[in-house]
């Protein structure tokens, strides 16, 4: 089946909220923040619909990457 505007809409608010969410602890410095969204973000796009935007994999996924990140 094809994903919709409407699911990619969704999967990047999904995607975004879950990147807010993890980095609001780091203090990170803006450039550092930047760089980690641009890398993160289309990977966890991509991961939100290998998941039916289950949001725990995702996140969890997340995790994962942000904790090799550093």
């Amino acid at each position: 089946s094809r994903n919709s505007a409407e699911d990619a809409l969704a999967a990047i608010a999904l995607v975004e909220q879950i990147i807010d969410d993890l980095l609001y602890s780091k203090n990170l410095d803006a450039e550092r923040e930047l760089l980690i969204r641009k890398k993160l973000r289309p990977m966890l796009i991509e991961k939100t619909f290998e998941h039916n935007f289950n949001e725990v994999m995702v996140k969890t996924i997340a995790e994962g990457a942000l904790y090799m990140a550093f």
